[in-house]
């Protein structure tokens, strides 16, 4: 199912399954060639650059391999986050992602990813995720979304997830009003963005309604990346819900900042949140108590 309420599974959007992981195994170059990049000097800079196109001329398609010790299946060729979680995973956000973990292995705790991508960061939580956590991934690319419900389902099938941990997904856009708008992908599948004014059509909907139907009162952490959209998600919501509905923790990307209307990190620092941490890509936000 897709939309409201749709809950992981092991399948496609469209209902066919995908092939079992290890169907799409490198070969022994391209392991090599993974190795070198994980574990070497050469998997930095331009070093990965070779590396990652090295590996696209063996391997173009999905690679299957070990991520965060569960079966992933990634898809490096178009995805700039996957294709780091497979060749550096230890350069991605590792202070964002360790702000996850803190956060996330407390009891009954939130996590809503908006942007989810791939859903790296959801799966990560869910891994994470104390009893009874929850995580809603937001993104308007359904495949993306299948991606990440293939990779919950290994991490499911090897007892890594807590069985009260529920995953939810929505298929939409976040904006500062519920309608349509248009998505365009670019050269990136993680690129998606709904300011150029192009591509196809999508549904919009408010954050804070979309949490409303959801059940969800506070979130413990919420991740913002939107390709310079965050304006239009995040001072909405503070602004249309009490401060005990406000995220605890905000990892806010800031890598397109110049394209927003509203400053979001200055706004957050207004209402008491503090910019504990801030990487190139990402300023993270605690609300002070």
């Amino acid at each position: 199912m897709i939309g409201r309420g749709m809950i992981e599974g092991d399948g496609m959007s469209g209902g066919a399954s995908p092939p079992p992981w290890g169907a799409y195994a490198p070969s022994l170059p391209a392991r090599a060639i993974i190795a070198l990049a994980r574990h070497t000097p050469l998997g930095r800079g331009a070093g990965r650059r070779r590396l990652a196109e090295a590996l696209a001329r063996l391997h173009p398609g999905p690679v299957d391999s070990w991520l965060w010790n569960t079966k992933v299946r990634l898809h490096p060729a178009r995805n700039v986050s996957e294709r780091k979680a497979l060749l550096r995973p230890d350069r991605m956000d590792p202070e964002e992602y360790e702000l996850v973990r803190r956060y996330m292995s407390r009891p009954a705790a939130v996590f809503v990813d908006v942007g989810a991508n791939a859903g790296l960061y959801s799966l990560y939580s869910a891994l994470h995720a104390g009893a009874a956590g929850r995580i809603l991934a937001i993104e308007p690319n359904a495949p993306l979304l299948d991606r990440l419900r293939f990779n919950l389902a290994r991490a499911r099938a090897a007892k890594l997830i807590d069985e009260s941990v529920v995953v939810e997904m929505e298929t939409v856009a976040v904006g500062e009003a519920d309608g349509e708008a248009l998505l365009s992908i670019g050269g990136s599948d993680g690129g998606s963005t709904l300011l150029d004014g192009t591509g196809t059509p999508v549904k919009v909907r408010r954050l804070d309604a979309l949490l409303d139907e959801h059940g969800i009162e506070a979130p413990t952490v919420m991740k913002i990346d939107v390709e310079g959209y965050e304006d239009h998600v995040l001072p909405p919501y503070l602004l249309a819900v009490p401060r005990a509905r406000w995220p605890k923790a905000v990892i806010l990307e800031h890598a397109h900042a110049h394209r927003w209307a509203v400053d979001c990190v200055a706004m957050c620092k207004e209402r008491g949140y503090r910019a504990a941490v801030i990487t190139g890509n990402n300023t993270v936000l605690i609300l002070e108590t």
